[in-house]
């Protein structure tokens, strides 16, 4: 799946035919048999003169022939009609497949962070003090420059011993480690402090690295369909050195397995992000928030980081547009290298932590933007389960009934036709004549019901491989 949807449009329903078109195409099949028993039978008086060969065919037979074709004809309206159903249907469902796709997430089950601003995420939200204003500085965390004790140690105490009793909850977890500090140094450190701490923190779980990954690593998560609990650890800070962005430290904990998260009391959904860049931006975001990940009236706050010029000006464009049924409030919009100073893409696990403070604090749905090299990544979060779409599980039968009935009253109407034409006939020959229509008749019936279900078949592999092909020329067109 793609975020972008081709831009197939559903087939128009076809109307039935006029009753007057039915009537017309009777009256003329009627006349048409009735025509056809004169040219045949000019010369065999008995047709003529036998009240119950004239009532059989000048009446009976016409009729049910009449009848025939008027089914035949309701079957051209019939397969048209059920051709757009399918195709519909297809549709339909191909489009809640995505949006079940977009809507997939994993949960955050516990956050910690640090910065060198004390209660940061109150202060920006204005729930506590005044929010800090701090555009183009670079904010140290002096707390460990201060400390009397280790640094790592005191960044532990303040991220890692929170969350002591979901960690020691958890069977097994891959532990993400990513700093600027040197490897057997924060390891050792880490492992030191879990010992004294007794946290469920292994050697062998930790993964070791010294760039921070992008925030779109969580799409990973969330395509890997194995039970997952990862505890992501970024210490970005320098005790000698100043840094050139803003010095912060987080553990965020996030997990899909179910019999965790019933014991856990905090479940963060974190649902699948988006990649674009200032091009393309309005027209993704429109997609992504059509996913209805948070529907739109519940987007309560807004959260950018490091977004250029152009690609803030339209981000708030959409979520302040009238018409777009968002009803994010101007304040609750926030510019974090305004508060924070110098940022870079790393910062966006900073601004996740601060997202999933806001939910914590009741302000429900979150929206995140933040720039990565041309990359533009936008993710929502929420406390609630995204809005499921109803899925229509197994197509209607339309099954062709009418096709079926026509076909054997056609049949019906040869072999009655050619049974009284014959001048003698004796009960063995009338005995397969039976058996020949009744054997045929199955035939028609079963070829007719098989032939539609391969078509229908052959109709589904038809147009997800044109739903596939639409969407890799959207993705080659960008």
């Amino acid at each position: 799946m793609k975020w972008r949807l081709p831009n197939i449009k559903e087939k128009t329903i076809p109307k039935n035919f006029s009753k007057w078109i039915y009537l017309l195409i009777f009256v003329i099949s009627f006349l048409s048999y009735v025509f056809f028993i004169f040219i045949v039978h000019n010369d065999n008086d008995a047709v003529f003169s036998q009240f119950n060969l004239i009532i059989i065919f000048f009446i009976i037979t016409p009729i049910l022939f009449g009848l025939s074709v008027m089914g035949f004809l309701y079957s051209f309206f019939f397969y048209d009609k059920v051709d757009a159903l399918i195709f519909n249907y297809y549709l339909k469902n191909m489009r809640i497949n995505w949006q079940i796709w977009g809507q997939n997430s994993i949960n955050l089950i516990d956050y910690h962070y640090i910065t060198g601003i004390d209660n940061v995420s109150l202060k920006i939200m204005r729930i506590e003090g005044h929010s800090p204003t701090n555009p183009d500085k670079v904010i140290p965390i002096s707390a460990i420059r201060e400390t009397d004790s280790s640094a790592l140690f005191y960044l532990f105490d303040k991220i890692l011993l929170p969350m002591k009793s979901k960690l020691n909850m958890l069977p097994s977890m891959t532990i993400l480690l990513n700093t600027n500090q040197e490897q057997e140094v924060i390891n050792n450190a880490l492992m030191s402090y879990s010992h004294l701490n007794e946290l469920n923190i292994h050697q062998s779980n930790i993964t070791f690295s010294n760039i921070i990954p992008s925030i779109d690593k969580i799409n990973d998560w969330i395509d890997d369909n194995s039970i997952q609990n990862i505890l992501l650890i970024n210490l970005l800070f320098d005790t000698e050195n100043q840094l050139q962005v803003t010095e912060y430290c987080c553990a965020l904990l996030f997990s899909n397995d179910e019999e965790i998260l019933n014991q856990s009391p905090l479940k963060i959904n974190l649902f699948r992000s988006i990649n674009t860049n200032l091009h393309n931006l309005n027209k993704d975001l429109e997609y992504f928030l059509d996913a209805e990940q948070v529907q739109r009236e519940k987007i309560n706050q807004a959260w950018t980081l490091y977004l250029p010029s152009p690609a803030l000006h339209n981000f708030k464009a959409t979520l302040f547009d009238p018409n777009s049924r968002i009803k994010l409030e101007p304040n609750k919009f926030y510019q974090l290298e305004i508060n924070l100073g110098k940022l870079d893409y790393s910062h966006a696990w900073l601004a996740l932590s601060l997202a999933a403070e806001g939910i914590v604090k009741e302000q429900k749905g979150q929206i995140i933007a933040t720039q990565n090299k041309d990359s533009i990544n936008i993710m929502q979060l929420s406390d609630d389960t995204a809005y499921a779409p109803t899925k229509q599980d197994n197509l209607k039968s339309y099954y062709p009934i009418i096709t079926c009935l026509s076909s054997l009253l056609l049949l019906f109407c040869i072999c009655l036709t050619m049974v009284f034409s014959l001048e003698e006939t004796d009960s063995e020959f009338l005995m397969q004549i039976g058996v020949f229509s009744f054997i045929a008749g199955l035939f028609i019936i079963g070829a007719i019901i098989v032939g539609t279900l391969y078509q229908r078949s052959s109709k589904e592999d038809d147009f997800i491989e044109m739903w596939f092909e639409e969407q890799d020329k959207i993705s080659n067109s960008i």
